[in-house]
């Protein structure tokens, strides 16, 4: 029973030791800020798609970083880190756009929170565009996005990456803002999308389906919100100190 008591108390400090910063509503699909919450960070990872197969070697990851609410909660401003993590499986494969959708609670379903406007600082993804009715249809996907941010190229969808992009193995951060018709106490961030273009190399095929060559496409990736990767750090730490704990405490019983 102390044991058990110890190592419920451990666990516990871990988690309550998460920074103040850390993001208080997260799901898998999205993610929750308040207007409190400056420095908050939140990571969205990404795996592109081949033939409904999520793709492993063809990642990324992406973190927001909430860095300041003006004009009384009508804009919020955002810095973004965004790392190419693909693989050797693939290449050459380079991100060139992301996107995701506001979602308003105060309406039935899931809305987009209606936006006056957006804004970047000078970056590789400087090319933003939004959508406030039936948001842009991204290839292979079957959410909508309600904010594109772009390498260049096309407006007015989230089909074509861009004209640049991160390759492989690199990271660029953007900044931009958010701007409301009403001030917000909070927002969520969600149905999170990211296209990589110039893809080469052999997609798997799942269990048991053979390899698909891939030849300069442009692929799709869904993203999940993973946690903050300084709270897993503390609770790794936690559950190395309950098991150096019980380690003593048989070396003392013997």
């Amino acid at each position: 029973m102390t044991n058990a008591l110890v190592r419920f108390g451990l666990i516990a400090a871990c988690l309550n030791a998460a920074p103040a910063a850390a993001v208080t509503e997260l799901t898998a699909t999205g993610f929750t800020m308040f207007s409190s919450q400056v420095g908050s960070t939140a990571v969205v990872r990404f795996n592109g798609v081949v033939n409904g197969v999520k793709q492993d070697d063809l990642s990324a990851d992406i973190a927001f970083t909430l860095t300041g609410v003006r004009n009384f909660g009508r804009q919020w401003n955002f810095s973004v880190n965004i790392i190419n993590t693909s693989g050797t499986a693939f290449t050459s494969a380079s991100i060139g756009l992301f996107g995701f959708s506001t979602d308003n609670r105060n309406v039935g379903g899931s809305q987009f929170k209606p936006l006056m406007g957006i804004a970047t600082q000078p970056g590789l993804f400087d090319t933003g565009q939004f959508n406030n009715d039936v948001g842009f249809t991204t290839p292979d996907l079957p959410t909508a996005q309600q904010v594109c941010f772009k390498t260049g190229g096309t407006l007015g969808e989230c089909g074509t990456g861009g004209i640049s992009g991160v390759a492989q193995a690199s990271s660029t951060g953007q900044a931009f803002s958010l701007n409301f018709a009403t001030p917000q106490g909070s927002i969520v961030l969600q149905n999170f999308v990211l296209r990589f273009f110039n893809v080469n190399g052999v997609a798997s095929g799942g269990p048991g389906g053979p390899a698909v060559p891939v030849t300069g496409d442009d692929i799709s990736a869904p993203g999940i919100v993973v946690p903050e990767p300084s709270s897993w750090a503390m609770l790794i730490a936690g559950f190395g100190l309950i098991g150096a704990m019980q380690r003593r405490r048989r070396q003392i019983a013997a």
